[in-house]
């Protein structure tokens, strides 16, 4: 119950920002939204879900299915913490552009894209201190 109730709390917090981000013109309302991500990557809600890395208090999983692929890593550390996942068990395959959908921090989140390309079959990158991550496979 207590969990419940504090995504509830969370996600109003985050509604929030994102109108007071609207309002004083710092984000264009029509580009992608938070609320967008998930309906427009129905892979987020019914793709295959595969384990990618785990550490203390790192996470990061996939989403895939035949059409789309989807990496989220979460960093709960309050430090930043340099990650290199084994990417291409989601077919994800070198010289494959990974773009971020998302990146959210105790403060803020931020919907403008940022570009990863996988090398050596990997996902190279630093993810920063209390923030979680959505990249998306393009092509």
């Amino acid at each position: 119950k207590n969990y419940k109730k504090k995504m509830t709390i969370d996600y109003d917090v985050l509604k929030t920002k994102y109108d007071e981000l609207c309002k004083s013109k710092q984000y264009d309302p029509n580009s992608l939204d938070v609320d967008n991500i998930n309906k427009e990557n129905e892979v987020l809600k019914r793709g295959s879900l595969m384990f990618l890395y785990g550490a203390h208090k790192v996470f990061a999983y996939g989403r895939f299915n035949r059409k789309d692929k989807i990496v989220v890593i979460l960093n709960n550390n309050y430090e930043d913490v340099q990650l290199s996942l084994d990417v291409d068990r989601l077919g994800i395959l070198n010289g494959t552009a990974m773009r971020q959908l998302i990146h959210t921090t105790e403060e803020t989140y931020i919907l403008e894209p940022k570009m990863y390309m996988i090398e050596d079959n990997q996902l190279k990158l630093s993810a920063p201190k209390i923030s979680a991550m959505v990249l998306r496979a393009e092509g």
